[in-house]
């Protein structure tokens, strides 16, 4: 007698619809392939939701707003719980709810856990703690007063859950010192995977079509030695530390791109600073796919973040573009970076390191700088790769 293998129901909750289609479809595409059923919540944006929309089995869109608003946090505990209710009414649980970003954690998983009963697992991806634990230079997390309170908020929201999947060992070494999180509940995945089989697009033309609005923009891809980073517009990403770094010096052998928006919430730590000659400032938001062309018209790329990162996405890009990096040893970042064999390391918040493991990269022959190019491929084989990320989630997280 032949068995008939076990489809599992799978509910994915990201707060965005933008990084859940463009993080996590390959997961879902995995769950889906393995003859399982996913549904999924996040904001809804008319772009990117009607994509999520023809990669699920269900789609429901839900006001999920990033930030502290009390009034919204408790409409979306109200909608969740109701639709958490409809579900175990009907029959339709869940065999596992995986959360991804601070509101579906905080809120959304410990709901699922008390409505739908402990025959669903509920599982969290904690992708960087810098929202809610703040900036942290390796080794030198705060505990004063507000750390406290927040660590132990973490550690009763964390009682709602079966597994809990970490970028980084800074962060499970973290969560365990604090005792945050049980050691048996944690599981070390590296990143949020990358698929190495993607073909990202090459075409100058889409590129200067969508940056011809900045003065000067086509000299600065048209230039072979091309440093980019690209982040968020706050300060513990590290990019006022890049703009200085650049400022130390007047002939540099290439120029620099920095690619950063505003928040929603309006911070942005660049306002006032202008591009140069040197330096193209990009100040508002570019699509994925922008971003992903010039890094590959890019010779090597920087994020010397000291904001607490899970293991920023710009970096698996860079990486699985093959690109040499420019990071700091913080948790996450430091991760990408083998020092000297597919990049640099530099101190946190220090622009003189900074600028010189520039000067390094484009000083680079040939030889050296395509050894540089393989390793980053290598490395992402190696540690990052969406397969490999996928079978430790399978596993240890979903335990199917």
């Amino acid at each position: 007698m032949i068995l008939k293998k076990r489809v599992y129901r799978f509910l994915l909750i990201q707060n965005d619809s933008l990084s859940m289609y463009r993080f996590r479809s390959d997961l879902i595409e995995r769950i889906k392939n393995d003859g399982n059923r996913i549904d999924a919540i996040s904001a809804y944006d008319d772009y990117y939701s009607p994509k999520i929309e023809k990669i699920v089995d269900n789609y429901y869109p839900m006001h999920i707003y990033r930030w502290i608003n009390i009034f919204s946090d408790i409409k979306l505990a109200i909608t969740f719980s109701k639709f958490c209710i409809f579900k175990r009414l009907t029959n339709k649980k869940y065999d596992v709810v995986h959360t991804i970003t601070a509101k579906p954690n905080l809120i959304m998983g410990p709901l699922a856990r008390i409505i739908l009963g402990f025959d669903t697992r509920i599982v969290a991806l904690i992708s960087g703690l810098g929202s809610f634990i703040g900036p942290a230079v390796n080794g030198k997390e705060k505990n004063n007063c507000i750390n406290r309170i927040k660590r132990k908020l973490l550690k009763f929201i964390f009682m709602f859950f079966d597994g809990v999947w970490l970028q980084n060992p800074d962060d499970v070494e973290l969560m365990i010192k604090f005792k945050i999180i049980p050691k048996r509940k944690i599981v070390l995945a590296y990143g949020s995977g990358i698929s190495l089989k993607e073909n990202k697009i090459k075409d100058k033309n889409l590129l200067f079509s969508s940056i011809q609005k900045y003065p000067n923009s086509k000299k600065f891809i048209d230039t072979r030695y091309i440093l980019l980073c690209a982040a968020r517009a706050i300060e513990e990403k590290g990019i006022l530390d890049f703009i200085n770094a650049i400022n130390l010096k007047d002939n540099w052998d290439g120029k620099f791109i920095l690619i950063a928006p505003p928040e929603e919430n309006g911070v942005n730590c660049l306002s006032g600073i202008k591009s140069n000659k040197k330096l193209l400032i990009i100040n508002e938001f570019q699509d994925p796919a922008i971003i992903d062309n010039l890094i590959h018209y890019s010779y090597a790329i920087c994020l010397p973040s000291y904001y607490r990162e899970g293991v920023p996405r710009f970096l698996l890009e860079g990486l699985s573009q093959a690109k040499p990096i420019i990071t700091s040893n913080c948790a996450g970042c430091k991760e990408t970076v083998l020092d000297k064999i597919n990049g640099f390391i530099v101190n946190p918040r220090d622009p003189r390191e900074l600028a010189n493991a520039m000067e390094k990269i484009f000083s680079l022959d040939d030889r050296n700088y395509q050894k540089m190019c393989l390793s980053s491929r290598s490395l992402v084989h190696e540690r990052f790769g969406s397969d490999k990320i996928y079978e430790i989630v399978k596993k240890e997280l979903y335990k199917i």
